[in-house]
């Protein structure tokens, strides 16, 4: 008998043993995942739909106010030009120029039509492409007379006022050359571009 009881007692205690572990598991479970559950938060799709993107005009109009015109495409040239005079006896000169071009946009030709505010997205239209700069070193233009050796060759006025008009023809040709228009509005989007991508929550810009 007294086996039996003991034996009995035995169970009683293994059995309180394990109701109490599989207790103290259970609670301790639940208190973890309600640790998780307070990190963790899940934003619905039509939270993140609804979300804002603003955009501050000031900081737009403040980065075309700190400039003046943007430089978007540098260039070498190289170019030669004919002067014919028919004085008496025809005299050719050539003259060649070498020296730099660069193309952009000046910044009162940037203008800011519309800022989205939902989308972050800031509408665009930029002016015509401008010739910013045309250096053309007039120490190092050469003048050589290619026909008419029994004249005198140019005087320096003459040399001076051939290189002005060569320059002027150049500017024009910049200006009115329609593939080149093409190539200095890409670059002058991409300088554009780079000059907003910093202003806070500027997600893309929309050329008109």
């Amino acid at each position: 008998m007294k086996w039996k009881w003991k034996k009995l007692l035995i169970k009683i205690a293994i059995g309180i043993l394990a109701t109490m572990i599989l207790t103290v598991g259970t609670w301790n479970a639940a208190t973890k995942h309600s640790s998780n559950n307070e990190q963790v938060k899940i934003i619905e799709k039509h939270e993140e739909d609804n979300k804002s993107y603003i955009i501050s005009k000031e900081s737009v109009m403040s980065k075309l106010d700190s400039t003046v015109k943007i430089v978007s495409m540098t260039e070498d040239l190289h170019k030669s030009f004919e002067d014919i005079d028919t004085k008496g006896i025809d005299r050719h000169t050539e003259l060649k120029l070498s020296g730099t071009y660069q193309m952009g946009i000046q910044t009162k030709d940037i203008h800011i039509m519309h800022i989205d505010n939902e989308r972050g997205i800031l509408h665009i239209k930029l002016g015509k492409p401008s010739l910013i700069s045309l250096d053309l070193p007039y120490n190092k233009v050469l003048y050589e007379k290619t026909q008419g050796f029994l004249r005198l060759a140019m005087n320096e006025e003459e040399q001076k006022n051939f290189y002005k008009s060569a320059k002027v023809s150049i500017q024009k040709e910049l200006l009115s050359d329609k593939e080149m228009d093409k190539k200095v509005r890409m670059y002058n989007e991409k300088a554009v571009k780079k000059l907003f991508s910093d202003i806070p929550n500027v997600r893309a810009i929309v050329f008109e």
